[in-house]
Protein backbone atom coordinates (compact mmCIF):
# COMPACT_ATOMS: atom_id res chain seq x y z
CA UNK A 1 0.00 0.00 0.00
CA UNK A 2 2.73 2.59 1.08
CA UNK A 3 4.57 1.73 -2.55
CA UNK A 4 1.38 1.87 -4.51
CA UNK A 5 0.67 5.63 -2.32
CA UNK A 6 4.22 7.15 -3.29
CA UNK A 7 3.60 6.15 -7.20
CA UNK A 8 0.35 7.58 -7.04
CA UNK A 9 2.42 10.99 -5.39
CA UNK A 10 4.87 11.20 -8.18
CA UNK A 11 2.57 10.15 -11.12
CA UNK A 12 0.10 12.87 -10.31
CA UNK A 13 2.69 15.20 -9.24
CA UNK A 14 0.09 15.56 -5.49
CA UNK A 15 1.70 16.82 -2.38
CA UNK A 16 0.53 13.69 -0.50
CA UNK A 17 -1.76 10.54 -1.20
CA UNK A 18 -3.14 8.32 1.24
CA UNK A 19 -5.70 5.63 2.11
CA UNK A 20 -7.80 5.17 5.10
CA UNK A 21 -8.80 1.97 5.63
CA UNK A 22 -12.19 1.29 6.68
CA UNK A 23 -11.56 -2.23 8.41
CA UNK A 24 -8.62 -1.45 10.24
CA UNK A 25 -9.22 2.55 10.75
CA UNK A 26 -5.28 3.04 9.71
CA UNK A 27 -4.43 5.67 8.05
CA UNK A 28 -2.05 5.01 5.17
CA UNK A 29 0.39 7.25 3.58
CA UNK A 30 3.68 7.58 1.00
CA UNK A 31 6.00 6.96 4.35
CA UNK A 32 4.30 4.64 6.38
CA UNK A 33 0.87 4.08 8.49
CA UNK A 34 0.42 7.39 10.41
CA UNK A 35 -1.96 6.77 13.02
CA UNK A 36 -5.20 4.76 13.45
CA UNK A 37 -8.85 7.08 12.65
CA UNK A 38 -10.85 7.47 15.87
CA UNK A 39 -14.45 9.22 16.01
CA UNK A 40 -12.94 11.04 19.07
CA UNK A 41 -10.14 12.39 17.55
CA UNK A 42 -11.25 16.16 16.02
CA UNK A 43 -8.60 16.12 13.44
CA UNK A 44 -10.86 12.84 11.56
CA UNK A 45 -13.73 14.37 11.90
CA UNK A 46 -13.16 14.94 7.77
CA UNK A 47 -13.58 11.06 7.54
CA UNK A 48 -16.57 10.30 9.75
CA UNK A 49 -18.40 13.12 8.14
CA UNK A 50 -17.34 12.37 4.32
CA UNK A 51 -18.58 9.08 5.21
CA UNK A 52 -22.00 9.52 6.31
CA UNK A 53 -22.59 11.99 3.41
CA UNK A 54 -24.12 10.39 0.13
CA UNK A 55 -21.47 12.12 -2.34
CA UNK A 56 -18.72 9.40 -3.52
CA UNK A 57 -16.34 12.25 -3.37
CA UNK A 58 -15.28 16.08 -2.69
CA UNK A 59 -12.97 18.45 -2.17
CA UNK A 60 -11.51 20.02 1.25
CA UNK A 61 -9.59 22.11 2.32
CA UNK A 62 -7.58 21.72 5.19
CA UNK A 63 -4.24 21.18 7.49
CA UNK A 64 -2.42 18.03 6.29
CA UNK A 65 -2.33 15.02 8.89
CA UNK A 66 1.26 13.96 7.73
CA UNK A 67 2.45 17.89 8.09
CA UNK A 68 -0.03 20.35 9.97
CA UNK A 69 1.67 23.49 9.13
CA UNK A 70 1.18 22.64 5.11
CA UNK A 71 -2.41 23.90 4.08
CA UNK A 72 -3.58 21.13 1.48
CA UNK A 73 -7.01 20.71 -0.87
CA UNK A 74 -7.70 17.29 -0.86
CA UNK A 75 -9.76 15.56 -3.41
CA UNK A 76 -11.13 12.64 -1.17
CA UNK A 77 -13.11 9.77 -2.85
CA UNK A 78 -14.66 6.91 -1.53
CA UNK A 79 -13.48 3.04 -2.05
CA UNK A 80 -16.22 0.45 -2.35
CA UNK A 81 -16.11 -3.05 -3.65
CA UNK A 82 -18.26 -4.71 -6.04
CA UNK A 83 -21.61 -4.76 -4.10
CA UNK A 84 -21.26 -1.20 -3.13
CA UNK A 85 -19.39 -1.97 0.50
CA UNK A 86 -17.41 1.18 1.39
CA UNK A 87 -13.75 -0.53 1.75
CA UNK A 88 -12.33 3.47 2.80
CA UNK A 89 -11.43 6.43 1.52
CA UNK A 90 -8.81 7.26 -0.96
CA UNK A 91 -7.77 10.87 -1.43
CA UNK A 92 -4.88 13.03 -3.02
CA UNK A 93 -3.51 16.55 -2.10
CA UNK A 94 -2.32 19.59 -3.30
CA UNK A 95 -0.06 22.12 -1.76
CA UNK A 96 -2.73 25.22 -1.43
CA UNK A 97 -0.30 27.63 -2.43
CA UNK A 98 0.35 26.12 -6.04
CA UNK A 99 -2.94 26.99 -6.33
CA UNK A 100 -3.09 30.24 -4.38
CA UNK A 101 -0.34 31.36 -7.06
CA UNK A 102 -2.27 30.54 -9.60
CA UNK A 103 -5.29 32.76 -8.42
CA UNK A 104 -2.38 35.55 -7.78
CA UNK A 105 -1.64 35.66 -11.53
CA UNK A 106 -4.97 35.77 -12.88
CA UNK A 107 -5.23 38.71 -10.20
CA UNK A 108 -2.80 40.37 -11.53
CA UNK A 109 -3.17 39.88 -15.49
CA UNK A 110 -6.94 40.79 -15.10
CA UNK A 111 -6.52 43.15 -12.10
CA UNK A 112 -9.62 40.88 -10.71
CA UNK A 113 -9.60 39.51 -6.95
CA UNK A 114 -10.65 35.77 -7.42
CA UNK A 115 -12.70 34.09 -4.53
CA UNK A 116 -13.78 30.07 -4.07
CA UNK A 117 -16.68 29.58 -2.08
CA UNK A 118 -18.30 26.02 -0.42
CA UNK A 119 -22.24 26.20 -0.68
CA UNK A 120 -22.19 27.52 2.75
CA UNK A 121 -20.04 30.86 1.82
CA UNK A 122 -17.02 29.62 3.59
CA UNK A 123 -14.26 31.16 1.01
CA UNK A 124 -11.67 28.09 0.80
CA UNK A 125 -9.34 29.92 -1.73
CA UNK A 126 -8.69 33.66 -2.92
CA UNK A 127 -5.93 35.16 -4.59
CA UNK A 128 -5.17 36.56 -1.61
CA UNK A 129 -4.47 33.40 -0.23
CA UNK A 130 -6.16 30.75 1.77
CA UNK A 131 -9.00 31.11 4.09
CA UNK A 132 -7.43 29.48 7.12
CA UNK A 133 -5.33 32.90 6.96
CA UNK A 134 -8.05 35.20 5.89
CA UNK A 135 -11.48 36.64 5.83
CA UNK A 136 -13.48 33.29 6.47
CA UNK A 137 -16.46 34.19 4.86
CA UNK A 138 -18.54 35.88 1.51
CA UNK A 139 -20.33 37.55 5.19
CA UNK A 140 -17.03 38.88 6.25
CA UNK A 141 -16.53 40.89 3.41
CA UNK A 142 -18.12 44.19 3.41
CA UNK A 143 -19.01 44.23 -0.14
CA UNK A 144 -20.78 40.89 -0.38
CA UNK A 145 -22.34 40.76 3.27
CA UNK A 146 -25.39 41.64 2.00
CA UNK A 147 -25.41 39.87 -1.48
CA UNK A 148 -24.17 36.84 -0.09
CA UNK A 149 -27.43 34.73 0.30
CA UNK A 150 -27.80 36.01 -3.43
CA UNK A 151 -25.07 34.61 -4.84
CA UNK A 152 -25.37 31.25 -3.11
CA UNK A 153 -28.82 30.64 -4.24
CA UNK A 154 -28.40 31.13 -7.75
CA UNK A 155 -26.28 29.61 -10.46
CA UNK A 156 -24.68 32.88 -11.47
CA UNK A 157 -25.32 36.89 -10.43
CA UNK A 158 -23.44 40.15 -11.58
CA UNK A 159 -23.58 43.25 -9.13
CA UNK A 160 -21.92 45.97 -8.39
CA UNK A 161 -20.98 47.93 -5.19
CA UNK A 162 -19.15 50.84 -4.20
CA UNK A 163 -15.86 50.77 -2.20
CA UNK A 164 -13.23 54.05 -1.05
CA UNK A 165 -14.30 55.95 -4.05
CA UNK A 166 -14.31 53.04 -6.39
CA UNK A 167 -16.55 50.61 -8.49
CA UNK A 168 -16.22 47.32 -7.46
CA UNK A 169 -18.20 44.89 -10.41
CA UNK A 170 -18.69 41.15 -8.99
CA UNK A 171 -19.86 38.36 -11.23
CA UNK A 172 -20.13 34.39 -9.85
CA UNK A 173 -20.75 31.23 -10.73
CA UNK A 174 -21.68 27.55 -9.38
CA UNK A 175 -19.25 24.78 -10.23
CA UNK A 176 -22.20 22.15 -9.78
CA UNK A 177 -19.19 19.42 -9.40
CA UNK A 178 -17.79 20.85 -6.66
CA UNK A 179 -21.13 22.62 -5.26
CA UNK A 180 -18.50 25.67 -5.11
CA UNK A 181 -19.18 29.16 -6.71
CA UNK A 182 -16.19 30.92 -8.30
CA UNK A 183 -16.37 34.80 -7.69
CA UNK A 184 -14.19 37.68 -9.52
CA UNK A 185 -14.31 40.82 -8.38
CA UNK A 186 -12.93 43.66 -10.61
CA UNK A 187 -12.68 47.27 -9.12
CA UNK A 188 -12.59 50.30 -11.15
CA UNK A 189 -11.62 53.71 -10.14
CA UNK A 190 -13.40 56.93 -11.11
CA UNK A 191 -11.36 58.00 -13.56
CA UNK A 192 -11.30 54.31 -15.75
CA UNK A 193 -13.91 54.35 -18.58
CA UNK A 194 -16.48 51.29 -18.85
CA UNK A 195 -15.04 49.95 -21.78
CA UNK A 196 -11.64 49.00 -20.02
CA UNK A 197 -10.71 45.57 -19.09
Amino acid sequence: MIAYLKGIRRELHATTAFLVSEASGRYYHPDGILKRVSPGDARDGWYYRFRAHPAPFEINIDRDTADPARVTAFINQKLRDSKGKLLGIVGIGVEVNALSALLRHIEKRYSSEVLLSDHAGRIQLSSGGNAISGPRSLSDLPGLRSQSTTILSRPSAAFQYSMAGHQVFVNSRRIPELNWWLLVQQRRGPNQRSEEH
